[in-house]
């Protein structure tokens, strides 16, 4: 299978902790031109806008736009770019 050619601007590390929510806009206001969150930690699932948690594997990609509230269930680490 073909991988995708694309390079990423990473601008921060994010750590989060399990349990809090997260906004979107705050990630944006932070870091206007961030399209994008990697998630950087094995083992953790997240919970988008209240919908039901869902397990992450390292290095998985999320658009990230304002309107979107996260859930972690722990303590883990997300690349911004």
């Amino acid at each position: 299978m073909a991988q995708p050619m694309y390079a990423v601007e990473y601008l921060a590390g994010m750590q989060v902790e399990g349990g809090k929510v997260y906004l979107s806009a705050d990630i944006l206001t932070a870091y206007p031109t961030a399209n994008m969150l990697k998630m950087k930690t094995e083992g953790v699932s997240v919970s988008i806008d209240g919908t039901d948690m869902f397990s992450t594997n390292y290095d998985d990609e999320s658009h990230i736009t304002t309107g979107k509230s996260y859930i972690f269930n722990k303590d883990c680490l997300v690349a911004i770019g």
